[in-house]
């Protein structure tokens, strides 16, 4: 994980504490602080998604608006999934896998998220504090990723370590950025809408994930290929990697990307 800067937030000032009224006359200065957030670990956002889903660009915005302030400090992901994608058979976005996961999460209302995999499917007007709370947690867990384009394969390295001993999985999956395809606007069916974030495949045997078994400051390095389908655009492509078992999310990461 790339080195997270301090996030500087507006918040309520102290005299909130005293109960103001709409009729108490504060001045402006008075009535924000500057308060200093320094994230101590990544976080995952996934956001459930659809092309079909005419709610679902405020997702969108929303993780645009949260990449601009966190930056590394959040990755999301965009799964497309239930009967509001469009599957890549059909020549959309959703996926098998993302189908999987969906399931797996209650099959909610779109658009939802899921932060770090503790909390239940969350509208999107409760994302930012859900990750306020999570960003701020130590973690022992170190997660780096990286990968290239070898002819028609992407070949991924993933290094991890932790300062205790843990159980649990690795999760691997491919992303891509800049994909010009459908999506229902607010009412209106937009053809060349650009959807990033975009979950393409997992690169584990297993949909879940990998079974890690990690010693404490005992490194380990794992490395998969996954065949580069026709459909994707392999210079857009990167990858996210983290570890979690039932506590949520240890540690995620996401190598360079082209945003």
């Amino acid at each position: 994980m790339k080195n997270m800067n301090k996030i500087k937030l507006l918040m309520l000032g102290a005299v909130a504490a005293v109960g103001l009224t709409a009729c108490d006359s504060v001045s402006e200065e008075d009535r924000f602080v500057e308060a200093t957030i320094e994230p101590q670990r990544a976080v995952l956002l996934e956001e459930f998604t659809g092309q079909l889903c005419t709610n679902c660009p405020d997702g969108h915005a929303a993780v645009n608006k949260l990449v601009a302030t966190l930056g590394d400090s959040i990755v999301p992901v965009g799964i497309h999934a239930s009967g509001l994608s469009i599957s890549v058979a059909s020549g959309g976005l959703g996926t098998e896998a993302g189908e999987t996961y969906y399931a797996q999460v209650g099959s909610p209302a779109l658009p939802t998220g899921v932060i770090d995999r503790v909390t239940a499917p969350l509208q999107v007007a409760d994302w930012d504090s859900q990750i306020d709370a999570l960003i701020v947690q130590p973690t022992p867990f170190t997660v780096a990723a990286k990968a290239a384009v070898s002819g028609t394969d992407y070949n991924i390295e993933v290094a991890f370590s932790s300062g205790d001993d843990y159980d649990g999985k690795l999760m691997v999956w491919v992303l891509e950025n800049d994909i010009t395809a459908l999506q229902l606007d607010h009412g209106v069916y937009v053809t060349d809408y650009v959807h990033n974030h975009v979950f393409r495949t997992y690169a584990t045997a297993d949909v879940d994930g990998e079974a890690v078994s990690l010693k404490a400051h005992s490194p380990q390095t794992k490395t998969y290929t996954v065949a580069i389908d026709e459909k994707w655009n392999a210079s857009n492509l990167y990858v996210v990697a983290f570890l979690y078992n039932n506590a949520g999310v240890a540690q995620v990461t996401q190598s360079p990307s082209s945003h």
